[in-house]
């Protein structure tokens, strides 16, 4: 299994960033709104965080 760093590293910067932010149990909406995103496309950024790291998104902390 990859080491959080491992992960973090394999991560764009803004994936990066959502994962920081959801970390702190921020909604899709309040991530959007710091990042001037869309939800649709935080939601797509939780997608690939999860897939790239087999965490939950109340796990994301851990690789951090």
């Amino acid at each position: 299994r990859a080491t959080g760093r491992q992960i973090i590293a394999n991560l764009s910067a803004q994936n990066r960033e959502v994962a920081r932010l959801a970390a702190f149990k921020l909604s899709d909406a309040e991530i959007g709104a710091r990042l001037n995103m869309s939800i649709s496309s935080v939601k797509q950024s939780i997608r690939i965080i999860k897939q790239k790291s087999g965490l939950e998104r109340e796990d994301f902390a851990a690789i951090l």
